[in-house]
């Protein structure tokens, strides 16, 4: 019975090939879709796995002071992919004042053999690497930080040995690259001065500078590390089998299993574990490391889309299923008067979803690969630029994500074709033949009100009563069009609000390039080279005070505006602050009793004179008092406030007023116990600031603007000078130097390029070189790439469900032959039939509109939340267009459907229409 049931389902899929069609059409594009969600993810994610890897290596785990027998053993291991070996030679001293800065006296040199050269990521400036022991790679930064006089070819002399520390009455204490260079002025818990460092020489070698390499990653070599990193050769053939060395093992398989196989890998190859480290920026990448932040973000984001494609998809497919039980319906009781049972009714519709997935599911892995190769092949480059690293994404097709895809697919196809399954097993023999089961109604149930009849006459009843019978299959349609118009809406005002946050941060105002230096930088004749850059359309200067000072003494009045207070509370409100302790702070702020406790602090900008003065003739500055700080406050604060932009002055001052100022340190005490930590806060010096004017106007070049939790006081330099004895010495050392720069169009990389050129043959210490245009141009390339990925998406979700709707419509038309004939046979003219289908198409239409705009507007109103939970806030606005072309599409779309349907009815025969058996 079970293959004569098979043949007849075949034989019904042969018959309804349209439908058949459809429906692998649709299961084709749902897999595939799933297929391109999965290779996307996999593919996302191996690129910021090459970025990482570029930064810290290629590398997975390292073993530590193992000997090169024990290496060579670890290399003939399965699962061990490639092996570099290294070894840190000693701490380099060169000729007295040869490197210049005090706090990175050293090299740092080490061995590394010809895999390590290139595992672990180092970036040839100029040369080559070196090839024996006599040779040396040295970093780019030990010319521009250390301001060493070195180039390729250069012979070097090098004093080897030991940094180490003594302390009275214990033993030498070796430092290593992660204990930051001690001078002799940190103090120890006592406050006395501990001893400085040591530096125990072994021997003395003389190299030849045979290249220079970009500055290696921050996990390679830390900020703070004294020693500068430099290159020899390491002869792997050459070592003895005793030596030590450092293996870093790039493995096969990556997985969370990888900490207990590398300690058996090692344990096999005879390896101590105590040298045992791992390459967690790396790792983290494969989900494998304790930080599993970002991949739990890509698969959570992973597993939405499939949810999102599986619901369109069931939609699809059920109803294609349903459809072929009422079809079938008449044939499965004819079975079971002859013996059919249940199980066999059941397997059979099972069986057709078997073979539409057989021939889908193939189909749509192999189109979802290819779909996403193309799609890569257009956005590679965007990305490429836009992450700021030489790592294309390229796609990556694995065995594992295939199945992944393969396993959700058959999920899909067995979800939408079980229920259907299970109704076709319960149809009795007597009720298919009699078709009661599908037409159970009441009058009620088709009532319709005699609003209808009297706006839209008889055909718009007919079809609001058509409506009411067939629930089941009406409800399906608009389901449809809410997903199809939900998404649509959903992932428009996502771009959107994306396009909107990048207008904001692109503030055109602000300087083309910058160059941010790590200290105060007085050099007038590197300023004035910069600005004869050709390009250079304006150029300017100003000191940054990094150290924030505190509003010190309670006034009066109430310090901040009764905006600011607000601006304050919903920004604690963000941080999840409670109800409670928000509601002392307002009672706090608006007493004016507030004292340090304000929450708003100062940022001190200096400024030239010549270009401090232009700006206080534009604003209408006062002048300060002889002996007194005087400034120009832009007091002016920006949040989001009940929906909307608010911006408002943050503090209750203005111009001519005195604001007194404090340089504040703080002390921490840990209770133990209440297991706190108590605050206590020394003033160390209160500074008067006379406001020479209050504005909200911004000078030429300052990328700094008012937020809730500081204003700006812009200071000329003479003035700092001048009064500086009065500062504390913490203070006037947190200055940095900012230049910035406006620039022609379309010149920003040549100019870029020559500023590189001039700072480093001026050895102009450590500096940022910030190319906005550039930034913003990589912005509007990752947009675009993300815009490429939204709207595919959703167009291919939106085919889904067009591809339903269009099923379901034509399929529902087909099974109306008979009520059509009749409506026909008792003089429903062509004119009055079209005008039923008209109000019909609208009802399905407003219907979806009904229920999918206000769910869509939650959505998208979650949207604008999660973009504006940060710093940069813009108005809630409805994306409007995006809207409107939904809702049009919505109405499009059935309307085309209804017509293409009652297109191929029209000239049908009455007696044939009359004929039909299936209602």
């Amino acid at each position: 019975m079970s293959h004569i049931m098979n043949r007849l389902t075949r034989q019904h899929m042969a018959a309804s090939r349209r439908r058949t069609l459809v429906t692998i059409l649709g299961v084709i594009v749902s897999v595939a879709m799933i297929a391109a969600v999965s290779i996307g993810a996999a593919s996302f994610k191996n690129m910021f796995q090459q970025m990482a890897m570029q930064d810290s290596g290629y590398w997975h785990a390292m073993l530590s002071d193992i000997t090169a027998e024990q290496a060579a053993r670890l290399e003939k291991d399965d699962n061990v992919e490639n092996l570099f070996l290294s070894r840190e030679l000693m701490y380099g001293r060169l000729a007295d004042g040869m490197i210049q800065n005090e706090e990175k006296p050293y090299l740092y040199v080490m061995e590394y053999d010809k895999k390590a050269f290139e595992g672990m990521s180092l970036k040839l400036v100029e040369g080559r690497f070196a090839e024996n022991a006599q040779e040396l790679v040295i970093p780019r930064h030990l010319l521009t930080n250390g301001k060493a006089e070195l180039a390729v070819g250069d012979t070097l002399t090098v004093t080897l040995g030991r940094r180490y520390v003594e302390y009275a009455g214990a033993e030498r204490e070796y430092l290593g690259q992660r204990d930051a260079y001690l001078g002799g002025t940190e103090t120890d818990e006592s406050g006395e001065e501990a001893p400085a460092e040591q530096f125990e020489e072994a021997e003395t070698r003389t190299y030849t500078i045979v290249g220079i390499v970009e500055r290696p990653g921050n996990s390679q070599e830390g900020y703070y590390a004294p020693g500068y990193s430099a290159y020899t050769f390491l002869d792997s053939d050459a070592l003895s089998p005793e030596e030590t060395v450092n293996a870093r093992l790039f493995l096969h398989k990556v997985n969370t299993k990888l900490y207990d196989q590398v300690k058996e890998l090692a344990a096999d190859a005879g390896v101590p574990t105590e040298g045992l480290s791992y390459n967690d920026d790396v790792l983290m990448y494969y989900g494998v490391s304790g930080y599993r932040d970002f991949v739990w973000t890509i698969r959570a984001m992973e597993l939405i889309l499939i949810a999102i494609i599986m619901v369109g998809s069931v939609s699809l497919i059920y109803n294609s299923f349903a459809i072929s039980i009422t079809e079938r319906s008449k044939q499965f009781g004819m079975l079971s008067s002859v013996g059919a049972t249940r199980k066999q009714k059941r397997n059979a519709v099972l069986y057709e979803g078997g073979v539409i997935g057989g021939i889908a599911v193939p189909l749509g892995l192999l189109f979802g690969c290819l779909g996403m190769a193309v799609t890569f092949r257009i956005v590679r480059s965007l990305l490429s630029s836009a992450n700021g690293a030489e790592v294309p994404l390229r796609i990556c097709v694995s065995l594992p994500t295939l199945l992944v895809a393969t396993g959700f697919s058959v999920l899909t196809i067995f979800l939408s074709a079980y229920l259907p399954a299970r109704r076709a097993s319960r149809i009795s023999a007597m009720e298919a033949i009699r078709q009661t089961q599908d037409i159970r109604l009441t009058r009620k149930a088709v009532r319709t009100p005699r609003i209808v009849r009297w706006l839209f006459g008889l055909p718009g009843e007919i079809a609001l009563k058509n409506l009411k019978r067939n629930r089941k299959r009406y409800r399906a349609m608009v389901f449809s069009l809410l997903v199809s118009l939900v998404l649509f809406t959903t992932v428009g005002s996502y771009v959107y609000y994306v396009t909107n946050m990048y207008m904001m941060s692109a503030d055109g105002s602000l300087p083309a390039i910058s160059v941010y230096f790590d200290t105060q930088t007085d050099d007038p004749e590197l300023f004035s080279q910069l600005c004869a850059v050709n390009g250079i359309r304006q150029g300017g200067a100003y000191d940054l005070c990094t150290m924030s000072l505190e509003i010190s003494s309670a006034v009066a009045k109430p310090l901040l505006t009764e905006e600011a207070v607000e601006m304050r509370c919903r920004q604690f409100r963000r941080w999840g602050w409670e109800e409670e302790r928000i509601r002392e702070y307002r009672k706090k702020m608006e007493s004016g009793n507030t004292g340090l406790d304000t929450g708003v602090s100062i940022e001190l900008i200096l400024m030239d004179d010549d270009a401090y003065a232009a700006y206080a003739e534009k604003v209408g500055a006062k002048e300060a008092p002889e002996g007194m700080f005087g400034g120009i406050l832009v007091n002016w604060g920006r949040t989001n406030s009940a929906g909307a932009l608010m911006e408002a002055p943050m503090l209750s001052v203005s111009a001519g007023e005195t604001l007194r100022l404090a340089y504040v340190e703080r002390e921490y005490e840990y209770d133990e116990k209440e297991g706190t930590e108590r605050e206590r806060i020394v003033l160390s010096q209160e500074i008067p600031v006379y406001l020479a004017a209050e504005t909200k106007e911004l000078p030429f070049g300052s990328t700094y603007f008012s937020v809730t939790g500081s204003v700006g006081l812009y200071l000329p330099k003479s003035q700092w000078k001048e009064l500086g004895g009065q500062l504390p010495e913490a203070l006037r050392d947190s200055v940095i130097t900012n230049y910035y720069f406006s620039v022609e169009e379309d010149e920003d990389e040549a100019v870029e390029e020559e500023m590189e050129t001039i700072l480093t043959a001026r050895n102009a210490g450590e500096y940022s070189l910030y190319n906005r245009i550039a930034s913003a141009r990589a912005d509007r390339q990752m947009l675009l790439a993300i815009s490429i990925f939204a709207y595919g998406f959703i167009a291919l979700i939106s085919l889904i469900c067009v591809a339903n709707l269009c099923n379901t419509i034509s399929t529902s038309f087909a099974l109306r032959r008979r009520e059509f004939a009749m409506l026909k046979s008792i003089g429903m003219e062509p004119r009055v039939f079209r005008r039923m289908i008209r109000f019909e198409s609208l009802l399905y239409g407003v219907k979806a509109l009904l229920y999918g705009i206000p769910l869509s507007l939650l959505l998208t109103y979650g949207l604008y939340r999660t973009f504006t939970h940060g710093d940069i806030y813009t108005p809630f606005t409805l994306p409007w267009r995006i809207y409107g072309i939904g809702v049009a599409a919505v109405l499009l779309v059935v309307f085309i459907a209804m017509s293409y349907s009652s297109r191929k009815i029209k000239d049908e025969s009455i007696v044939e229409g009359l004929k039909s058996e299936i209602e």
